[in-house]
Protein backbone atom coordinates (compact mmCIF):
# COMPACT_ATOMS: atom_id res chain seq x y z
CA UNK A 1 0.00 0.00 0.00
CA UNK A 2 1.28 3.28 -0.74
CA UNK A 3 2.32 5.81 1.87
CA UNK A 4 -0.11 8.53 2.67
CA UNK A 5 2.25 11.18 2.54
CA UNK A 6 3.51 9.65 -0.79
CA UNK A 7 -0.29 10.05 -1.86
CA UNK A 8 -0.85 13.32 -0.75
CA UNK A 9 2.50 15.52 -2.21
CA UNK A 10 0.84 17.15 -5.55
CA UNK A 11 1.61 20.49 -4.85
CA UNK A 12 5.13 21.95 -5.13
CA UNK A 13 5.69 25.75 -5.01
CA UNK A 14 8.80 25.54 -6.86
CA UNK A 15 7.22 26.83 -9.99
CA UNK A 16 4.83 28.92 -8.27
CA UNK A 17 7.67 30.67 -6.23
CA UNK A 18 7.96 34.64 -6.35
CA UNK A 19 4.83 35.06 -8.60
CA UNK A 20 1.90 38.11 -8.03
CA UNK A 21 0.41 36.23 -5.16
CA UNK A 22 3.73 35.67 -3.22
CA UNK A 23 4.45 39.05 -3.78
CA UNK A 24 0.94 40.40 -2.32
CA UNK A 25 1.17 37.51 0.47
CA UNK A 26 4.64 38.27 1.58
CA UNK A 27 4.41 41.72 1.50
CA UNK A 28 1.26 41.43 4.23
CA UNK A 29 3.51 38.86 5.91
CA UNK A 30 6.40 40.37 6.34
CA UNK A 31 4.65 43.88 7.65
CA UNK A 32 2.26 42.28 10.11
CA UNK A 33 5.24 40.29 11.55
CA UNK A 34 7.64 43.43 12.03
CA UNK A 35 4.99 45.70 13.68
CA UNK A 36 4.16 42.40 16.25
CA UNK A 37 8.25 42.38 16.45
CA UNK A 38 8.38 45.99 17.27
CA UNK A 39 6.02 45.78 19.95
CA UNK A 40 7.28 42.48 21.23
CA UNK A 41 11.13 41.67 21.18
CA UNK A 42 9.70 37.95 20.94
CA UNK A 43 7.50 36.16 18.88
CA UNK A 44 6.11 32.79 18.18
CA UNK A 45 5.68 32.14 14.60
CA UNK A 46 3.46 29.11 13.29
CA UNK A 47 2.89 28.04 9.69
CA UNK A 48 0.48 25.32 8.91
CA UNK A 49 1.65 24.51 5.03
CA UNK A 50 5.46 25.58 5.09
CA UNK A 51 6.83 24.62 1.62
CA UNK A 52 10.92 24.65 1.21
CA UNK A 53 12.88 27.27 3.13
CA UNK A 54 14.44 29.35 -0.35
CA UNK A 55 13.50 28.72 -4.02
CA UNK A 56 16.01 29.10 -7.29
CA UNK A 57 14.49 31.41 -9.58
CA UNK A 58 14.53 30.07 -12.65
CA UNK A 59 14.47 31.84 -16.38
CA UNK A 60 10.57 31.38 -17.26
CA UNK A 61 9.16 30.92 -13.47
CA UNK A 62 5.66 32.67 -12.68
CA UNK A 63 8.09 34.95 -10.69
CA UNK A 64 8.69 37.05 -13.84
CA UNK A 65 5.34 38.49 -13.79
CA UNK A 66 5.37 38.80 -9.46
CA UNK A 67 8.85 39.89 -7.88
CA UNK A 68 10.49 40.23 -11.00
CA UNK A 69 8.22 43.16 -12.01
CA UNK A 70 9.17 44.95 -9.27
CA UNK A 71 12.60 44.74 -9.11
CA UNK A 72 13.34 46.90 -11.08
CA UNK A 73 11.79 49.87 -8.90
CA UNK A 74 13.42 49.02 -5.91
CA UNK A 75 13.87 52.29 -5.04
CA UNK A 76 11.00 53.02 -4.70
CA UNK A 77 9.54 50.44 -2.54
CA UNK A 78 12.72 49.79 0.22
CA UNK A 79 9.82 51.60 2.44
CA UNK A 80 8.58 47.84 2.69
CA UNK A 81 10.32 45.42 5.01
CA UNK A 82 9.81 42.63 2.53
CA UNK A 83 11.75 44.36 -0.10
CA UNK A 84 14.64 44.98 2.51
CA UNK A 85 14.73 41.55 2.94
CA UNK A 86 14.69 40.38 -0.49
CA UNK A 87 17.85 43.01 -1.35
CA UNK A 88 19.39 41.75 1.96
CA UNK A 89 19.46 38.34 0.58
CA UNK A 90 20.40 39.30 -3.03
CA UNK A 91 22.10 42.22 -3.15
CA UNK A 92 20.79 43.71 -6.27
CA UNK A 93 20.84 40.80 -8.57
CA UNK A 94 17.57 38.84 -8.42
CA UNK A 95 18.00 34.76 -8.11
CA UNK A 96 16.62 33.69 -5.01
CA UNK A 97 13.28 33.98 -3.51
CA UNK A 98 13.09 33.27 0.68
CA UNK A 99 9.73 31.14 1.59
CA UNK A 100 7.36 32.77 4.23
CA UNK A 101 8.72 31.64 7.57
CA UNK A 102 12.21 32.68 6.05
CA UNK A 103 11.09 36.08 5.52
CA UNK A 104 9.71 35.83 9.29
CA UNK A 105 12.86 34.33 10.54
CA UNK A 106 14.73 37.26 8.30
CA UNK A 107 12.45 40.02 9.95
CA UNK A 108 13.31 39.26 13.33
CA UNK A 109 16.85 39.59 12.74
CA UNK A 110 16.72 43.21 11.35
CA UNK A 111 14.67 44.03 14.42
CA UNK A 112 16.91 43.03 16.67
CA UNK A 113 13.87 40.45 17.96
CA UNK A 114 13.27 36.96 18.13
CA UNK A 115 11.33 34.11 16.12
CA UNK A 116 10.30 31.02 17.24
CA UNK A 117 9.38 28.97 14.49
CA UNK A 118 7.31 26.15 14.29
CA UNK A 119 6.23 24.73 11.18
CA UNK A 120 4.61 21.47 9.50
CA UNK A 121 4.36 19.93 6.04
CA UNK A 122 3.70 16.82 4.79
CA UNK A 123 6.36 16.58 1.98
CA UNK A 124 9.55 14.55 3.38
CA UNK A 125 11.49 16.71 0.71
CA UNK A 126 10.31 19.85 2.60
CA UNK A 127 11.30 18.48 5.75
CA UNK A 128 15.19 17.44 4.29
CA UNK A 129 15.39 21.24 3.23
CA UNK A 130 14.65 22.34 6.49
CA UNK A 131 16.98 20.37 8.54
CA UNK A 132 19.81 20.35 6.37
CA UNK A 133 19.54 24.48 7.06
CA UNK A 134 23.24 25.38 9.34
CA UNK A 135 20.84 27.42 11.59
CA UNK A 136 18.25 25.78 13.26
CA UNK A 137 17.99 27.61 16.68
CA UNK A 138 14.36 28.67 17.34
CA UNK A 139 12.81 26.55 14.53
CA UNK A 140 11.05 23.65 14.57
CA UNK A 141 9.73 21.67 11.46
CA UNK A 142 6.92 19.04 12.25
CA UNK A 143 6.58 16.11 9.39
CA UNK A 144 2.24 16.20 9.40
CA UNK A 145 -0.80 17.55 8.63
CA UNK A 146 -0.83 21.23 9.09
CA UNK A 147 -4.37 21.82 9.69
CA UNK A 148 -4.25 20.12 12.94
CA UNK A 149 -0.73 20.40 14.03
CA UNK A 150 -1.07 23.96 14.03
CA UNK A 151 -4.59 24.13 15.80
CA UNK A 152 -2.96 22.25 18.76
CA UNK A 153 -0.22 24.37 19.29
CA UNK A 154 -2.31 27.17 19.35
CA UNK A 155 -3.16 26.60 23.09
CA UNK A 156 -0.08 25.48 24.24
CA UNK A 157 2.22 28.38 23.34
CA UNK A 158 1.80 31.95 24.12
CA UNK A 159 -0.42 34.10 21.39
CA UNK A 160 1.90 34.72 18.27
CA UNK A 161 1.16 34.92 14.71
CA UNK A 162 -0.27 32.30 12.79
CA UNK A 163 -0.15 32.33 8.53
CA UNK A 164 -2.22 29.67 6.95
CA UNK A 165 -1.23 28.86 2.77
CA UNK A 166 -2.68 25.27 1.97
CA UNK A 167 -2.48 24.19 -1.51
CA UNK A 168 -6.32 24.20 -1.45
CA UNK A 169 -5.93 20.84 -3.25
CA UNK A 170 -8.30 19.18 -1.64
CA UNK A 171 -12.00 20.46 -1.94
CA UNK A 172 -12.61 20.37 2.29
CA UNK A 173 -8.90 22.63 2.21
CA UNK A 174 -11.16 25.92 2.35
CA UNK A 175 -13.27 25.10 5.19
CA UNK A 176 -10.37 23.58 7.42
CA UNK A 177 -8.47 26.77 6.75
CA UNK A 178 -11.62 29.21 8.02
CA UNK A 179 -11.91 26.97 11.12
CA UNK A 180 -8.47 27.26 11.82
CA UNK A 181 -8.38 30.97 11.73
CA UNK A 182 -11.37 31.01 13.61
CA UNK A 183 -9.53 29.14 16.24
CA UNK A 184 -6.59 31.31 15.93
CA UNK A 185 -9.19 34.40 16.22
CA UNK A 186 -10.30 32.36 19.57
CA UNK A 187 -6.91 32.02 21.07
CA UNK A 188 -6.28 35.25 21.09
CA UNK A 189 -3.69 34.80 18.15
CA UNK A 190 -3.25 36.98 14.97
CA UNK A 191 -3.77 35.30 12.13
CA UNK A 192 -3.43 35.89 8.44
CA UNK A 193 -4.60 33.39 5.65
CA UNK A 194 -4.26 33.85 2.04
CA UNK A 195 -7.27 33.66 -0.74
CA UNK A 196 -7.87 34.20 -4.52
CA UNK A 197 -10.68 36.60 -5.39
CA UNK A 198 -12.59 33.40 -5.88
CA UNK A 199 -12.37 32.33 -2.44
CA UNK A 200 -14.82 33.15 0.30
CA UNK A 201 -14.41 32.92 4.36
CA UNK A 202 -18.06 34.62 5.11
CA UNK A 203 -19.23 31.44 6.00
CA UNK A 204 -16.63 30.85 9.03
CA UNK A 205 -16.77 34.55 10.87
CA UNK A 206 -17.27 37.82 10.84
CA UNK A 207 -14.22 39.93 12.47
CA UNK A 208 -12.32 38.81 9.04
CA UNK A 209 -10.47 42.24 7.93
CA UNK A 210 -9.52 41.98 4.46
CA UNK A 211 -6.03 43.11 2.17
CA UNK A 212 -6.82 42.58 -1.33
CA UNK A 213 -5.39 43.05 -4.52
CA UNK A 214 -6.21 43.00 -7.99
CA UNK A 215 -3.07 42.36 -9.67
CA UNK A 216 -3.51 44.78 -12.44
CA UNK A 217 -3.67 47.20 -10.35
CA UNK A 218 -0.12 47.08 -9.06
CA UNK A 219 1.91 46.08 -12.49
CA UNK A 220 1.99 42.55 -11.50
CA UNK A 221 0.06 39.32 -13.59
CA UNK A 222 -0.97 35.69 -13.11
CA UNK A 223 -2.91 33.50 -15.40
CA UNK A 224 -4.55 31.92 -13.03
CA UNK A 225 -6.28 34.65 -10.75
CA UNK A 226 -6.99 38.35 -10.88
CA UNK A 227 -6.09 39.23 -7.50
CA UNK A 228 -5.23 37.57 -4.32
CA UNK A 229 -6.37 39.07 -0.53
CA UNK A 230 -5.13 38.33 3.01
CA UNK A 231 -7.40 37.34 5.56
CA UNK A 232 -6.47 38.67 9.19
CA UNK A 233 -8.13 38.31 12.27
CA UNK A 234 -6.47 39.59 15.61
CA UNK A 235 -3.95 42.59 16.23
CA UNK A 236 -4.57 46.04 17.34
CA UNK A 237 -6.15 48.68 15.11
CA UNK A 238 -2.41 50.40 14.88
CA UNK A 239 -1.54 47.24 12.61
CA UNK A 240 -4.44 47.00 10.94
CA UNK A 241 -4.59 50.65 9.89
CA UNK A 242 -0.50 49.93 9.18
CA UNK A 243 -1.77 47.29 6.56
CA UNK A 244 -4.27 49.50 5.29
CA UNK A 245 -1.37 52.35 4.44
CA UNK A 246 1.18 49.49 2.85
CA UNK A 247 -1.29 48.41 0.44
CA UNK A 248 -2.21 51.50 -0.74
CA UNK A 249 1.56 52.84 -0.87
CA UNK A 250 2.72 49.88 -2.62
CA UNK A 251 -0.15 50.46 -5.22
CA UNK A 252 0.69 53.64 -5.73
CA UNK A 253 4.47 53.38 -5.77
CA UNK A 254 4.23 50.59 -8.28
CA UNK A 255 1.89 52.99 -10.32
CA UNK A 256 4.29 55.66 -9.87
CA UNK A 257 7.02 53.75 -11.48
CA UNK A 258 5.57 51.99 -14.52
Amino acid sequence: MPDQRSKNRRYDHRRHAGNAGDVWKHLILAETAGHLLRKNRSLVYLESHAGFPCYSLEPGGEWSDGIGRCWPHLSSLQQFLYFRILIQENGLQLSQYPGSALLVKKASEISGGEAIIKLWDIDCDVECSWLSLPEMDNLKFHLGDGFSGAASALDRDFPGLLLIDPPYIESQDSDKAGRLLEEAEDAGWVGLLWLNHESSTDRHFDSVQRYGLRFDQALLYDKRWKGAEMALVGGDDELKAHLARCSADFVEAMNRCG
